[in-house]
């Protein structure tokens, strides 16, 4: 089978609706509207073009650093062990 184009709608018999996010020779990328993302070989995935235009897909939020995050745990436990100061 021919790569399809990135950005075309499509669907597949067992995972639906998705926009392919990466398409080549070897592997087709898909983002599924219910399912996600799935990766496949080109050579055999079965698909057809869908008709209409894919849902607004939302932006995943970015994950912290975990150093950053570390930190703010570690001062909210040193705050927390710390003794009231006396008058």
């Amino acid at each position: 089978m021919k790569a399809l184009e990135k950005g075309a709608y499509i669907q597949h018999f067992q995972y639906g609706l998705g926009v392919i996010t990466q398409a080549d020779s070897e592997y087709t990328d898909i983002d599924f509207d219910t399912h996600g993302l799935k990766k496949f070989r080109t050579a055999i995935v079965v698909l057809e073009r869908a008709e209409g235009t894919p849902p607004p897909r939302k932006r995943r939020a970015r994950k912290k650093p975990i150093a950053a995050a570390g930190a703010a745990v570690a001062a909210v436990a040193v705050a927390a062990v710390k003794p009231a100061g006396k008058k």
